[in-house]
C-alpha cells in the first residue's frame, strides 16, 4: 500500500484529496490544528478508519513538525506529500502591508515558507526511500506576476512555487517528483460542500 502524507487536510482542498487518495486504497496520514474536523474529514471519506492515520499538528511549533514527520516514519516509505497548509490571511484586513499586523506577518510566514522547508527538508529520505514519489505544493493565483491579493501571504506562496524551483534537481536526484497548483476563486465544491466537483488524478 502507498503513504500518501496531506497537510491542511480539515477542509478545501486538503479534505478532497483525502477523501480521493483514500477511496483508491492510499495509506493516508491526515493532519491540520483542529482534530474535531480531522475527525470530521474521516467521516467524510466513508472509509475503513484503519487507513487514515490522524495527526493533529501546529505546522508554526518544530515540536509539532518533529512529531508529524516521526508519525510518518511509523508507516515506512512515503509515495507522497501534498501540502495545503498556510498561514490564514484576511484579504480586507491585510490587503495592504501596512494593515498587516506583526503578528499575522510572523503566522503567515511560518506556516506558509518556514514549515514547507523543514518538512520538505525532513520528508526527503522517506520519499527518496519511495521513490519514484510526489509532491504537490498549493501555491496561490495570489502568488502569479500581476495578481493582487493580500502581499504577505501572496509573497508566501509565491515562495512555496520557488521552492520547487530551486531544489528541482535535488529533488530529481532522489526519485522525487514535483508539482505547483496556483489554486484560486474556483468553484471547487456542490452545495454541501462535502463531494469535489473537480477530479484528482491519482496513480
Amino acid at each position: 500500500m502507498k503513504n500518501v502524507l496531506i497537510t491542511g487536510a480539515s477542509h478545501g482542498i486538503g479534505r478532497a484529496c483525502v477523501t480521493d487518495f483514500s477511496r483508491k486504497g492510499w495509506s493516508v496520514i491526515a493532519t491540520s490544528q483542529n482534530r474535531d474536523e480531522l475527525e470530521r474529514t474521516r467521516e467524510l471519506t466513508g472509509v475503513s478508519a484503519n487507513s487514515i492515520q490522524l495527526v493533529a499538528a501546529d505546522l508554526a511549533t518544530d515540536t509539532d513538525i518533529d512529531d508529524l514527520v516521526q508519525a510518518c516514519s511509523r508507516g515506512g516509505d512515503l509515495h507522497g506529500f501534498v501540502h495545503c497548509a498556510s498561514g490564514q490571511t484576511d484579504p480586507e484586513r491585510d490587503a495592504e502591508l501596512s494593515g498587516t499586523p506583526s503578528e499575522v506577518i510572523d503566522a503567515i510566514l511560518a506556516v506558509t515558507i518556514r514549515s514547507t522547508i523543514l518538512l520538505l527538508k525532513q520528508l526527503m529520505p522517506l520519499l527518496s526511500a519511495g521513490a519514484p514519489s510526489n509532491i504537490v505544493l498549493l501555491a496561490s493565483d495570489w502568488a502569479l506576476s500581476g495578481s493582487e491579493g493580500p502581499p504577505v501571504f501572496s509573497a508566501g506562496k509565491a515562495t512555496v512555487a520557488h521552492l520547487v524551483l530551486a531544489m528541482r534537481r535535488e529533488l530529481l536526484s532522489r526519485g522525487i517528483r514535483a508539482s505547483v497548483i496556483y489554486a484560486g476563486d474556483v468553484a471547487t465544491y456542490d452545495r454541501s460542500w462535502t463531494t469535489p466537483k473537480w477530479k484528482l488524478v491519482v496513480e
